[in-house]
């Protein structure tokens, strides 16, 4: 009964998988690349990367200001304790042995 299961799941992998590349290669065909579409595409991807500026105060209205001193000294104070939380974590992972999880038996 589980061999016909699983037969028949991946039958339907293989037809859902098949039927997404087909989709996939029509639409790579009939869509073709121009060069306003490939502008739209940098441009996105341009929005995507940080571009370097002058630190600026951080103004909420007229309720109140963050000055940019403060708020570099936050970020560099937050950038360290997460660095600190990657090495340990890292560190945690190189010398925690790893253990599998047995397959379980079925009855």
């Amino acid at each position: 009964m589980a061999n016909s299961a699983d037969l028949l799941v991946e039958a339907n992998l293989d037809e859902y998988q098949n039927f997404l590349e087909g989709k996939i290669a029509t639409a790579l065909i009939e869509t073709p690349m121009t060069e306003a579409l490939f502008d739209k595409v940098k441009a996105f991807a341009n929005e995507l990367i940080p571009i370097s500026s002058t630190c600026q105060n951080l103004s909420f209205g007229d309720y109140f200001t963050i000055e940019c001193s403060k708020f570099q000294k936050f970020r560099d104070i937050f950038g360290f304790f997460i660095y600190v939380y990657t090495a340990l974590t890292l560190i945690n992972i190189l010398f925690t042995g790893i253990v599998p999880n047995p397959a379980r038996k079925s009855n």
